[in-house]
């Protein structure tokens, strides 16, 4: 499964606790409510699971997390690094 179908499924069942809830890959989970401190953990959890990336605390910034395009851009940056 592409990361982007896993990422919204997770946010859909987890943070939505809203299986039929629509996800935009560009908008905005911060100003939608959707990531608060919690959800950020779960989410770092999340990717370092599916992707088997480590994320640094460096890297642990609200606009990494703004979107799942923005979480995609996150992935695919420490992949290469």
């Amino acid at each position: 499964m592409a990361l982007r179908d896993s990422l919204t499924r997770f946010i859909a069942e987890r943070l939505l606790q809203d299986r039929t809830a629509t996800i935009d890959p560009n908008e905005s989970l911060l100003e939608r409510g959707v990531v608060d401190s919690v959800g950020l953990l779960n989410l770092i959890t999340f990717l370092e699971g599916e992707t088997g990336v480590r994320i640094p605390e460096d890297a642990m910034v609200p606009e990494h997390f703004e979107s799942v395009v923005a979480m995609e851009a996150l992935v695919a940056q420490l992949k290469g690094a």
